[in-house]
């Protein structure tokens, strides 16, 4: 089974993979471990070349948790988790650290299987070659008002809901929305017809960055480079954390930035003070700021 599994991975190398993961044991077997390797070499070599999405259906342990966490994007039905542990592990393990998928990952959580499963065909449907093409596009009319007294309400000190800005923006007003962690929120959208990824400032946290926030921005753009997506950021963040965890996570961001090669475009709502700009403003964008 996981050979015929690494050879569907292997077939139509350039088009998206959906995976529906469920609860699987790997049998205590040489000929199983070594077709695991093939499976995971397999999910590995593929991602170069076209995005992996997952949805995980139940509890996945071991081996399986190991192919979830090779694939680009993840969505969660409400029993869905990861256990990087064997069996015997996994039963001493508290549950709820097994329900926690890992902070840097882009992951989108659901109440049900069903909408998970949606929630799969709806973020394939936005990636470079999916159903929606420019003829489709709903661009902002003469009744959306986009004006930062409108957004920000009456009290220009609070931060902007950057999920009413980006419908405002986003073809068809609709988004996928990853999990967000720190003061920042990853979402997948289509803008102006061309699919892209958006960094999102929020007002947890005051938009602070933090380690956990700088490392999923991280995977968003080696995910968008990887596969020649563009980038936009909505900034309105005051800073980075001050710890060596965040400045670790800060320098890793940039290197990001620079070996994605992404187009980005940054629009800053209202503020990017110090090391904000060089984590959500790259000198790539230096263009395409607003």
């Amino acid at each position: 089974t996981l050979d015929d599994l690494a050879h569907c991975v292997r077939s139509d190398g350039s088009l998206p993979l959906l995976l529906v993961l469920t609860p699987y044991e790997v049998s205590n077997d040489p000929d199983q471990y070594l077709a695991l390797n093939r499976l995971l070499a397999a999910v590995s070599q593929r991602r170069r070349h076209g995005p992996i999405i997952a949805v995980v259906l139940g509890p996945l342990v071991g081996p399986m948790a190991m192919v979830a966490q090779l694939v680009d994007i993840i969505c969660f039905g409400p029993t869905g988790s990861l256990a990087l542990a064997d069996i015997a592990t996994a039963k001493r393990i508290p549950q709820r650290s097994e329900a926690l998928p890992s902070p840097a990952e882009l992951s989108c959580e659901f109440n049900t299987d069903a909408s998970a499963l949606l929630g799969l065909r709806r973020i394939s449907n936005l990636l470079p070659g999916g159903p929606w093409s420019e003829a489709d596009t709903d661009a902002p009319d003469c009744g959306d008002d986009l004006a930062f007294e409108r957004l920000s309400g009456l009290d220009a000190s609070q931060h902007v809901d950057e999920r009413r800005l980006l419908r405002r923006i986003a073809d068809d007003r609709t988004f996928v929305e990853f999990k967000g962690a720190g003061g920042l929120t990853g979402y997948l959208a289509r803008i102006g017809g061309q699919t892209t990824g958006v960094l999102a400032s929020t007002a947890k946290m005051s938009g602070v960055l933090d380690a956990t926030a700088l490392a999923q921005a991280g995977k968003l753009i080696e995910f968008c480079g990887r596969h020649g997506i563009s980038v936009t950021t909505l900034v309105d963040c005051p800073g980075v954390v001050p710890d060596d965890a965040a400045l670790r996570g800060l320098a890793s961001l940039v290197t990001a930035w620079s070996d994605s090669g992404v187009s980005v475009v940054s629009l800053v709502i209202r503020r990017a003070i110090g090391a904000a700009a060089a984590a959500l403003m790259p000198c790539s964008a230096a263009d395409h700021v607003a």
